[in-house]
């Protein structure tokens, strides 16, 4: 019995080792340009967008996610999860008036690349799906 005892503790150990370690080798992995791309959604219409120069940056210890180009655009604050990161910033328009607050969480799909969807915080029906694909 001691030495199942002492098994799953070893393991619990272990584990929780291995997600801190995990939880800090994502950080920097999320750091690097991006090519993302956005879909819309409109009643039955879809509309995909070509692929966008993005950047995940860190500065003071803040990750920003920032969509650098194209007519609609996104900035915010990343903060890495187990399973990708969340997103919370600011969706607007440039050359235009689209300005609104947006929330999101963006799962793994494999390795410097990531799908997720951004919400408009007073309407999280309205929404904008975002998939980023790191570049060099």
């Amino acid at each position: 019995m001691k030495l199942i005892t002492s098994m799953i503790a070893l393991a619990a150990i272990t584990t929780s080792t291995f997600s801190f370690a995990d939880e800090k080798s994502t950080n920097q992995d999320l750091v690097g340009n991006y090519a993302c791309a956005f879909t819309q959604y409109s009643g039955d219409e879809t509309y995909a967008y070509p692929d966008f120069k993005c950047k995940i940056t860190e500065k003071d210890g803040v990750l920003t996610l920032e969509k650098l180009s194209g007519s609609q655009r996104i900035k915010g604050v990343v903060t890495p999860t187990a399973s990708g990161f969340e997103f919370e910033g600011t969706y607007f328009c440039p050359w235009g008036d689209c300005t609104h607050d947006v929330y999101g969480e963006f799962q793994t799909q494999k390795k410097g690349e990531f799908a997720g969807s951004v919400h408009r915080s007073t309407d999280p029906s309205d929404f904008t799906d975002v998939d980023l694909r790191r570049t060099k």
